[in-house]
């Protein structure tokens, strides 16, 4: 349950109490309904007992097409930032969309739900390492899967500064850039996949079929608000809205990214 965000630099540097009793309330009110297994991929399906919410924001994918949102490189190009400009309705950005386009494709480093009619600066990492050019605005591409999304998640963590006193400092949301290109050359070597611009989506293009096949095999189950991804007896991901209509737009991208 997401609350619109100012730009990365204005953010608190700790979490409100309420948003932490948000989010255990939300936690302690999903349950299981449906579970699916296969090839040693399980997804479980989450409903809640809290109430149902109508979106009133529009999905990254949702507000591309709907032009209401332009992402560009900022006027200063740097990998860690672009900006983000939206049009009348709040735009849900989740950690793991990719942006295609631009001086290179980009990952969005972290959740972030951008106010209507504002210019947002919003922290991504690079997803190929050959390509850098005077490109400019970037449409939506495919979540991430799961491991490289977690791993972008940790190193966020990991970035945050503390101040000498050890208190915390203003956030930082960047990500290990060399650790994710070395990611993605391993990646393309295991898949035998040779790219001039190592980029990452070109090791997904090689496995487009066998992800439509998953995709297929996992129908979201009517009701569900949420899903929980585990690897044979290993959780690797939770995902959970305030709206049913929301997770049918992302169920999809979630279980290709599983």
């Amino acid at each position: 349950m997401p609350n619109p965000a100012t730009s990365p630099k204005t953010r608190s540097s700790t979490t409100p109490k309420p948003a932490v009793e948000a989010v255990g309330r939300a936690l302690s009110a999903i349950r299981p309904i449906v579970t699916q297994w296969r090839d040693g991929l399980t997804v479980i399906a989450l409903e809640s007992e809290l109430k149902n919410y109508a979106p009133d924001y529009l999905t990254l994918d949702q507000a591309s097409a709907a032009d209401g949102l332009q992402i560009k490189e900022a006027e200063q190009q740097t990998v860690p930032s672009v900006d983000a400009i939206t049009g009348p309705m709040p735009v849900l950005i989740l950690g793991g969309d990719t942006i295609i386009g631009g001086a290179q494709n980009r990952i969005i480093n972290l959740t972030i739900l951008l106010k209507a009619a504002a210019r947002t600066a919003i922290p991504v990492s690079c997803l190929e390492h050959g390509r850098w050019n005077r490109g400019g605005q970037f449409a939506a591409g495919r979540t991430v899967d799961y491991a490289m999304r977690s791993m972008v998640a940790e190193q966020v963590t990991r970035q945050r500064r503390l101040s000498p006193d050890g208190s915390a400092a203003e956030p930082q949301f960047f990500a290990d850039q060399g650790a994710i290109w070395s990611e993605i050359g391993h990646r393309q070597a295991r898949a035998s996949v040779s790219s001039q611009t190592q980029a990452l989506h070109d090791v997904y293009a090689r496995e487009e079929v066998s992800v439509d096949d998953f995709v297929r095999a996992f129908p979201m189950p009517a009701g569900s608000r949420g899903v929980a991804i585990g690897l044979f007896n290993r959780l690797v991901g939770l995902d959970l809205f305030d709206s049913v209509e929301t997770l049918e737009r992302q169920w999809p991208r979630l279980i290709a990214s599983a």
